[in-house]
């Protein structure tokens, strides 16, 4: 999640998400890591089912995590 940070930061989104891919490998109830792959979707403007499919993942693990729940309810309203 750390190094999924940082390289969002540089603006290096793709592999921003693909460092978090490695921290859902190692750790797979992670939120954070997929919250970070979220918002990297988010700024790669990836379609709303992709960013959806994320936001799921992590309300099926915490369901009030509060980023995801607002990303969730975008892609939805994207999706009418």
């Amino acid at each position: 999640e750390k190094q999924c940070v940082s390289l969002a930061r540089e603006g290096k989104f793709k592999e921003a998400a693909a460092a978090a891919q490695a921290g859902i490998t190692a750790y797979p109830q992670s939120t954070l890591a997929r919250n970070c792959i979220m918002q990297a979707y988010v700024r790669l403007q990836y379609p709303s089912d992709s960013i959806l499919r994320v936001a799921q993942e992590i309300i099926a693990v915490y369901p009030r995590f509060r980023p995801a729940l607002q990303l969730a309810a975008r892609a939805y309203k994207e999706k009418n």
